[in-house]
């Protein structure tokens, strides 16, 4: 890590922490820095992002990790499939590209 890198993610920390002490004191309720991360990983999967893209945006080491964790929230496509692919052959729709 570059020492611009570590400065960036010390400011980031620092300016997290205090907004999430602010949200304590208003009632929130207590949030931790681990929270926001798998807040970023839902908000991420429910944009459509490939599992191997959000992997690689936790900095998992493998990609089964993110599915363990993670696999429940990506949505059931397999009706979604099926009707596209009948739309491709009846000729109602055109092929990815």
């Amino acid at each position: 890590m570059q020492l611009w890198q570590a400065d960036l993610l010390a400011q980031n920390y620092s300016q997290t922490y205090h907004a999430m002490k602010k949200g304590c004191a208003a009632g929130i309720g207590r949030i931790r820095v681990h929270d926001l991360r798998h807040s970023h990983a839902f908000l991420i999967i429910e944009m459509g992002v490939p599992i191997l893209l959000v992997s690689e945006k936790l900095v998992h080491e493998d990609p089964q990790i993110t599915l363990r964790t993670y696999g429940h929230l990506y949505p059931d496509r397999r009706g979604d499939t099926i009707t596209r692919l009948d739309e491709i052959i009846k000729g109602d729709s055109e092929p990815p590209s």
